[in-house]
């Protein structure tokens, strides 16, 4: 007993520890996710940039997603008009896209460095196993061997590449030529805050009735897993940067942020959109990095004229509220909970939707429908004009980085329903700055509660006058412009990389280590109830042996 006993005081103690511990940590993410004044006179990233350059060739790598293609498609747009050589490297399904949206382009080069196959979120094991193939196998070894061997084809005084790519960005460090990482949206990396503070986030769904200690342990955990699911991208980092006789890079970097970590470490970044979106402590953009926020301004082709008459006219007819919905390219909720939201939404009478659906269902859904006064479904729709148009009140999204950046810009409130990765994050950060309301099902009974709530004359005001402050900052930082600016003065060397930003970022060691302390906290819990209830029950049987 005196043992049992002193293992109960000793996990006493622990539990109180790690208990405080998580309560501090909640209270600390909660003050850390407050919105903090913009400053616009102090910002080191609104430097002048300008200036006269020599006529670059650029190889510029892009994922296949619509989200990924169109923001990276305005910058080499503004590069191209500069009078600079350019030459896309992306997958064979996109590139007659990237064709259209690029007509100046010199090359498209079109190759397999994309699966064919959407994200499910609602098969978690088939989502982790797909994400592995996009990242590992398609998006970095595959792409690093393409551009490898375009690299040695053509001679190029820059890369530039979409940050979900990163063989294109590997292969251009071990080549030695100057390399810019594009990024979207927020940052996947782990600041020393960040550690210290226990508050980190993870890119998959929690409920919101999860508490503290409960939701700490599954963050950690989730955290954790990012090493083991992109430790391989460290080991071909490792590998190719010892291959091609490139100084090899400390195991310390291998922290489960990769590859952004690596990007933050060893390329300079251009961050677009809206900083306050994409950083969890806005205090982070007035530091001097490797990163330049851009921000976002649409040039004349980010945002084409609605050419289909029928969803002109459904749009302009403003008897009533008219919402867009659109869950992206990439988040596939699948066949059933499509048909059954579209029964519903056949059935109601007090909005008009605009339903934007991956191709693959458009036909069916379309087949489905019923009532076409209040629905209009399509694939593939022109978002960014459909949600400038002054009828669209609320934009119901997966929050890709991309969408996001389409509201903020038209000045549109966001009901959001987000699926995996930045989305998540995105969701979470629209909600605490007054920019949307985060939906739990996508179900019309909740879909008009919350609608309910966001139309409310003073609470819609607010919202879209705090949108609009936030899109004028995010205009006002450079757009494309500043972008290619970036890019021309890292290609002539007047920006370098600073190896000075590794000291700013954390570990995910604290975390591992509270983790396996929750962990033995647990078996020891066990360990202790199982004894205790054997240990009462080996008193039962000794007394009843002894009456016997």
């Amino acid at each position: 007993m005196k043992i049992i006993t002193l293992i109960n005081t000793v996990n006493l103690i622990l539990l109180v520890w790690v208990f405080f511990t998580i309560t501090e940590e909640s209270k600390i993410s909660n003050r850390t996710f407050i919105s903090k004044p913009i400053h616009t006179s102090i910002d080191n990233h609104l430097e002048d940039l300008s200036g006269e350059t020599k006529q670059l060739t650029i190889l510029y790598t892009m994922s296949c997603h619509r989200g990924h293609i169109n923001p990276n498609a305005a910058i080499a747009r503004e590069l191209i008009s500069r009078n600079h050589k350019v030459d896309i490297l992306m997958t064979g399904l996109c590139a007659e896209t990237a064709r259209a949206l690029m007509p100046d382009a010199n090359n498209v080069i079109a190759l397999d460095i994309h699966p064919q196959k959407c994200l499910d979120p609602g098969d978690f094991l088939d989502m982790i196993a797909s994400a592995r193939e996009l990242y590992i196998e398609k998006h970095t070894i595959q792409a690093f061997n393409a551009t490898l061997e375009q690299l040695r084809r053509e001679n190029y005084d820059i890369l530039v590449g979409n940050f979900v790519v990163p063989g294109g960005i590997i292969a251009a460090k071990v080549s030695e030529i100057p390399v810019v990482t594009s990024t979207v949206g927020p940052f996947f990396v782990l600041f020393k805050e960040d550690a210290d503070n226990w508050d980190f986030e993870v890119q998959i769904n929690l409920p919101l009735s999860l508490p503290p200690f409960l939701s700490f342990a599954i963050r950690a955990i989730l955290s954790i897993s990012n090493y083991f699911l992109f430790s391989p991208i460290f080991n071909f980092i490792q590998e190719q940067h010892s291959n091609f006789d490139v100084d090899l890079i400390p195991d310390s970097e291998n922290d489960g942020s990769l590859p952004f970590s690596y990007y933050y470490r060893h390329t300079v970044m251009i961050n677009q959109g809206l900083p306050q979106m994409n950083l969890k402590n806005f205090s982070k953009y007035l530091e001097h990095d490797n990163v330049y926020y851009s921000g976002f301004k649409p040039d004349n082709m980010t945002y084409p004229k609605i050419t289909e008459q029928a969803l002109a006219d459904f749009l302009r007819d403003n008897k009533k509220p008219v919402i867009y919905m659109s869950l992206g390219t990439v988040f596939d909720i699948g066949e059933k909970p499509q048909m059954d939201l579209l029964r519903q939404l056949d059935n109601q009478t007090r909005f008009k939707f605009v339903w934007a659906v991956l191709d693959k269902y458009n036909d069916q859904l379309k087949q489905a429908q019923t009532n076409q006064e209040n629905l209009f479904i399509g694939s593939y729709l022109p978002q960014g004009s459909i949600l400038l148009e002054s009828d669209v009140k609320i934009f119901l999204t997966h929050c890709g980085a991309n969408s996001v950046q389409d509201a903020i810009y038209a000045g549109k409130p966001m009901l959001t329903f987000s699926g995996f990765g930045d989305q998540v994050i995105l969701a979470k950060r629209i909600a605490e700055q007054n920019m949307g309301i985060r939906l739990s099902e996508l179900k019309l009974e909740s879909i008009e509660s919350a609608l309910d709530t966001m139309l409310e004359n003073n609470e819609y005001t607010k919202m879209v006058k705090n949108i609009e402050n936030k899109r004028d900052f995010m205009m006002s930082l450079g757009g494309n412009q500043k972008s290619a600016d970036v890019i021309e003065k890292t290609a002539s060397g007047a920006i370098q990389v600073q190896k000075s930003v590794s000291q700013n970022l954390g570990s995910y060691g604290k975390v591992a280590r509270t983790l396996a302390l929750i962990l033995v906290t647990v078996l020891v819990t066990g360990f202790t109830i199982v004894s205790y209830i054997c240990y009462r029950i080996c008193r039962r049987c000794r007394r009843k042996l002894k009456k016997e």
